[in-house]
C-alpha cells in the first residue's frame, strides 16, 4: 500500500552526495548534505547525520522483486536505510541494511585520484572512471554477486553516531536526467557539447560501440572562448571504456555547462551524452512573471533559474569553487528564494549550519541576526533566535562598544566588507571607489549593531525571553542615540563620527540606513535620492541587494514612502551597462547569476 523509506550516509560536507539510492536501477536520490540543528523550541545542537524521508510507495507497487542498490562515497563509507512497506494485511514490512546486503568495493571502478589540471571544493578527488571494472548490471534484478562481492560489514552506530542522526528538516532534493542541448564535432576531432544551461550533477556518457581500452577525456566549464571550454575549476579527467554498450556515470557532482570530449584515436560511432541533475525542491506553482519589458523578463528568468538551479541543500556562495554557506549568501540567496517559493525550510536548514561556521567579514557575522529575522518572518516562529541569540547577540559586535562615545570602534573588529566589489576582489574597495569613507567609527557597521539588536529584542520577546528583549532593546536605543549624536550632519547620516570623516555622507552610508529604518521620514526624500542618483555604478552585487531593499524597502525594516513610481528600481534591473545583469546575459551568455557582473563562477545564487 505505502513504502517509506529513511536513508543517510557519512559525507564529507563539501560533497553532498555520500550515497546515490537506486531502486530496479533508477535513481531516486542522493544525500544527505550538511547537517543541522533542529532549533524546535531553542535546540541548537548540531547533528551531522541528517536522514532523508522518501516516499517510495509508486516504485514498489509493481508485483514481484525489486532491486535496492547504495552507491556510497566516504573512506571507509558508511550508509544507513530503512525500508517501511505497509502491505494490503496492514502489516507492516521493515527492510535495513545489515550483513544480508552484498559489498562491492568501487575504487576498482571509479578510480579515484587527485586533479591534473586546476582544482576547486569539490575536487579533492576525480573519477577517473575505467569501465571495464565495473560489475556490469549490479543494480539490475538478474545481478548475480561472485567474485569481489562480499557481505556488507554491519556495524552499529556509535552513541554519538546515534545523538547524530536527525529527521532533516529540509525537502529530499529533485533529481532527474537530461540530455545535452546541442554537441558539435570539432576539425580536430574533439567534440563540444552544451546543456543549454548552467547545471548541477554528474554526466553520463552513452556507447553503444566502446572499444576496451580506449579513453576519453572530459573537462566540464562554465564558459567557451572559441572552441575551448573554459572557467572548468578542476573538473578534467580521463575515462577508460570497456568493449561493447556501456554508461559510464559520475558519482559525485559538479557545477557546469559545456562539456569537452576528446577521444584517443576513432571516436565512437553511436554514442550520447547526458546528464544526472539535482537541486533542492522547486514549484513552478508558486510564481510567475511576465511583462512588457523583455530585458526584466530575461534578468527574472536568470534570477529565477539560478535560485532553482544553484541550490542544493544549502545555501553557498556558488557551488562550483567554494561550496562554502556564508552569512551574506543568506542574507541575499535565501532572501530571494523566500520571495518566490512557499517552502522555508530550506533557508531554516541553512541557518542552522551557517551560524554554527561563521565567516570572516565583519558585516556578514552582523548579518546573523537579520538571518533570524528572515526566518521569523516566514515561519511565525522564533525557534531559530531562540537557538542562537547568544551567537546573534555576540555578532552584532556590541562588545566593540566605546564609553567614551557611545559608538563601536569598528577599527579593531577585523575584516571590513561594505560591499563585495563588482570584479570580485575580497577586499573593501568602497572609499577608492568614492562610495565611503574610512574611520575609526564606521557608519555602517554601527548601523548594523544597533539594527540588529532591535530586530533580536523583538524576537525574544515572541520567544518570551522578556529579560533579554528588554535589555538587547535598550543597547539598541543607546547606540542608536549615540549613533544619531555623533553622525547625523541634519539631512543624513555621516560616514562615520562626522567631525572624523569631514561631514562626509556618500552613497553607502545613505543606502543602509535607509534600509535599515534609521533616516527620519522627512529626510526619506532626500536619503532616498542620494541613493538613486548614484545607482549601481561599481557596486557588487551584494551592494546591488542592498540598494534594491533600501529604494523599495524590504521586511527588515518598517517600510518608507518611496518617493517615485518604481522607475528607479525597474532601471536598476533591466539597464544592460556594464554592471547589470542584463550584460551578464549578453556578454558573458551567463544563464546564472555571476559572482560579481563580470567576474568570478557563473552561478552565484547571491547574485540573484
Amino acid at each position: 500500500v505505502s513504502a517509506s523509506a529513511f536513508i543517510t550516509a557519512v559525507v564529507d560536507e563539501k560533497l553532498l552526495n555520500g550515497y546515490k539510492f537506486f531502486i530496479d536501477g533508477a535513481l531516486v536520490d542522493l544525500g544527505p548534505g550538511r547537517g543541522e540543528a533542529p532549533v524546535w523550541d531553542g535546540d541548537r545542537t548540531l547533528r551531522s547525520l541528517p536522514y532523508t524521508t522518501l516516499d517510495v510507495s509508486s516504485r514498489l507497487l509493481a508485483p514481484g522483486k525489486h532491486v535496492l542498490a547504495l552507491e556510497v562515497m566516504h573512506k571507509p563509507p558508511a550508509a544507513i536505510l530503512q525500508l517501511h512497506l505497509r502491505l494490503k494485511s496492514r502489516e507492516q514490512v521493515v527492510i535495513v541494511t545489515d550483513n544480508t546486503w552484498q559489498a562491492w568495493n568501487g575504487d576498482a571502478h571509479r578510480q579515484p585520484g587527485p586533479p591534473k589540471h586546476g582544482q576547486s571544493a569539490g575536487t579533492g578527488f576525480l573519477e577517473y572512471i575505467d569501465a571495464r571494472a565495473e560489475p556490469i548490471g549490479w543494480k539490475s534484478l538478474d545481478f548475480q554477486a561472485k567474485d569481489g562481492w562480499d557481505p556488507a560489514t554491519a556495524t552499529t552506530p556509535s552513541a554519538q553516531q546515534r545523538q547524530d542522526l536527525h529527521p532533516k528538516m529540509a525537502r529530499p532534493l529533485q533529481v532527474y536526467d537530461v540530455s545535452a542541448a546541442s554537441m558539435r564535432r570539432l576539425e580536430s576531432g574533439s567534440f563540444v557539447a552544451d546543456f543549454g544551461r548552467e547545471l548541477q550533477g554528474g554526466l553520463m556518457l552513452t556507447i553503444k560501440d566502446g572499444k576496451a581500452g580506449q579513453t576519453v577525456r572530459l573537462a566540464c566549464g562554465e564558459a567557451m572562448s572559441g572552441d575551448s571550454v573554459t572557467s572548468t575549476w578542476g573538473w578534467d579527467f580521463n575515462w577508460t571504456l570497456r568493449e561493447g554498450t556501456q554508461i559510464l556515470e559520475q558519482h559525485k557532482y559538479m557545477e557546469c555547462r559545456f562539456v569537452a570530449m576528446t577521444f584517443a584515436g576513432q571516436a565512437p560511432k553511436n554514442f550520447t551524452l547526458s546528464a544526472w541533475k539535482v537541486h533542492y525542491e522547486w514549484d513552478k506553482t508558486d510564481t510567475h512573471f511576465n511583462s512588457s519589458n523583455a530585458t526584466l523578463n530575461a534578468v527574472w528568468e536568470l534570477a529565477r533559474y539560478t535560485l532553482q538551479a544553484a541550490s542544493l541543500d544549502t545555501y553557498t556562495d556558488s557551488n562550483t569553487r567554494e561550496r562554502q554557506p556564508y552569512e551574506c549568501d543568506g542574507g541575499l540567496a535565501a532572501t530571494a528564494r523566500l520571495l518566490v517559493q512557499r517552502e522555508y525550510m530550506w533557508a531554516r536548514h541553512s541557518h542552522a549550519w551557517t551560524i554554527q561556521h561563521p565567516t570572516w567579514p565583519v558585516e556578514w557575522q552582523q548579518l546573523t541576526a537579520f538571518l533570524g529575522w528572515q526566518d521569523y518572518m516566514a515561519t511565525g516562529q522564533p525557534d531559530l533566535a531562540k537557538a542562537f541569540w547568544q551567537e546573534m547577540y555576540d555578532r552584532t559586535k556590541i562588545g566593540f562598544l566605546e564609553n567614551t562615545t557611545g559608538l563601536l570602534k569598528t577599527s579593531t573588529m577585523g575584516n571590513h566588507i561594505v560591499d563585495w566589489m563588482p570584479h570580485g576582489a575580497e577586499t573593501d574597495e568602497t572609499v577608492k571607489f568614492g562610495e565611503f569613507t574610512a574611520s575609526d567609527h564606521t557608519s555602517v557597521s554601527n548601523a548594523f549593531c544597533a539594527h540588529g539588536l532591535d530586530l533580536l529584542s523583538q524576537m525574544m520577546t515572541a520567544a518570551g525571553l522578556h529579560e533579554k528583549s528588554t535589555a538587547f532593546k535598550q543597547l539598541s536605543v543607546n547606540l542608536t542615540r549615540a549613533i544619531k549624536t555623533n553622525m547625523w550632519n541634519g539631512t543624513a547620516y555621516c560616514d562615520g563620527i562626522c567631525s572624523e570623516v569631514n561631514n562626509k555622507s556618500l552613497v553607502m552610508s545613505n543606502m543602509f540606513t535607509l534600509w535599515f529604518g534609521m533616516v527620519p521620514q522627512e529626510n526619506v526624500a532626500s536619503v532616498w535620492q542620494t541613493v538613486a542618483s548614484w545607482g549601481l555604478h561599481n557596486m557588487g552585487q551584494y551592494g546591488a541587494f542592498v540598494y534594491l531593499s533600501a529604494l523599495s524597502g524590504s521586511y527588515y525594516a518598517p517600510l518608507h514612502a518611496v518617493p517615485d513610481d518604481g522607475s528607479a528600481v525597474i532601471t536598476a534591473l533591466a539597464k544592460c551597462d556594464h554592471d547589470s545583469w542584463c550584460s551578464e546575459i549578453m556578454q558573458d551568455n551567463a544563464t546564472m547569476t555571476r559572482e560579481s557582473w563580470h567576474d568570478g563562477t557563473y552561478s552565484h545564487p547571491c547574485g540573484s
